[in-house]
């Protein structure tokens, strides 16, 4: 695999536009749920395992539903790379501790219920350190408190808010590296977050073809050919070529539980586990849902969470879904 599989190590920022919240009268579960997972963890500090229980619970209340839950827990170690996992973790660690779905869709709305928006009208504001953002999808004004992750909220170009370190003038501003913190203006106006050492990667200034300087997530070493190199594992060092030189990231220093794997698509860095993979995920019986976290088959009774019975989503039954429907 060439300069391609790059891609599978770069970790991609998600958006914080979302999709649809808790009804009380349709499908939502504003009824006390009975939440019995040992939920007492209040900080940032989640397991992996509460984590994805949260988005189990996040998603039993209809609130940002995904097809596999289990995705939930990948959007969750790519914060942690543009150094927003905090505000993330803030907002599990209180759903984690909710009894009900107004209690859990207020942790998505700053304290209180999101509020309807049109996206067609506005994207959303900033309220201090809080972004409020507008949901395309279902049309819910979602909070997100930036603060908790050191940053502040800004309304860029686009209108959309964003937590952000601070705003920037992407004609005048210049790309930089904070010790591994790597800072690039974004086209919008406010400034674009990679934490290298999430990657395993330092940060580096290098020069590009045109003479610029610009900043990069890399560890250089032997000269390399780009479009001539084959990425391979050394154990579980992924080994790549970045900007001429090659580069060596382990992968059980990434985010989440991580292995090397090379096959005849290339190498990449993997989930560590091999007994399932995310659209494994399934119902093992009415109340049951199979999840997988990292690689590792995780068994989750939705009683025990508080809800009636597990389902999949849509005609095809997809993935594992607790509901009191």
């Amino acid at each position: 695999m060439k300069k391609s599989s790059l891609l599978a190590v770069i970790i991609t920022v998600i958006a914080f536009t979302m999709s649809s919240s808790c009804d009380d009268d349709g499908g939502g579960n504003s009824d006390t749920i009975n939440n019995t997972s040992n939920n007492t963890n209040n900080t940032v500090n989640l397991t992996r395992e509460n984590v994805l229980r949260a988005c189990l619970m996040r998603d039993g209340c209809n609130i940002l539903p995904l097809g596999y839950v289990s995705q939930c827990l990948e959007n969750y170690d790519e914060q942690a790379v543009h150094l927003r996992q905090d505000i993330w973790s803030k907002i599990y660690s209180c759903v984690l501790t909710a009894t009900n779905c107004t209690e859990i869709r207020a942790c998505f709305g700053n304290g209180e219920p999101p509020q309807s928006c049109d996206v067609n009208t506005s994207a959303g504001h900033c309220d201090g350190d809080t972004a409020y953002v507008c949901d395309a999808f279902d049309n819910t004004l979602y909070a997100y408190d930036c603060s908790a992750s050191g940053m502040t909220c800004v309304q860029g170009a686009d209108g959309i808010p964003h937590c952000t370190k601070s705003e920037c003038n992407p004609a005048t501003s210049t790309p930089e590296c904070d010790g591994d913190i790597m800072t690039v203006c974004d086209a919008n106006g406010y400034e674009d977050i990679t934490d290298c050492a999430q990657k395993d990667l330092n940060c580096i200034m290098v020069q590009t073809r045109s003479g610029e300087n610009v900043p990069a997530c890399l560890e250089p070493g032997e000269q390399c050919k780009p479009d001539e190199f084959e990425d391979s594992c050394d154990g579980n060092t992924l080994v790549v070529c970045l900007y001429g030189a090659t580069s060596r990231i382990d992968c059980t220093k990434l985010a989440g539980q991580k292995r090397c794997q090379q096959d005849d698509t290339g190498a990449r860095c993997v989930a560590q586990g091999t007994e399932c993979e995310v659209q494994d995920e399934t119902c093992l019986d009415d109340f049951v849902a199979r999840l997988c976290r990292d690689g590792y088959i995780m068994d989750v009774d939705c009683r025990d969470l508080g809800f009636r019975r597990c389902v999949g989503q849509g005609p095809a039954k997809i993935g594992a879904h607790c509901t009191n429907n």
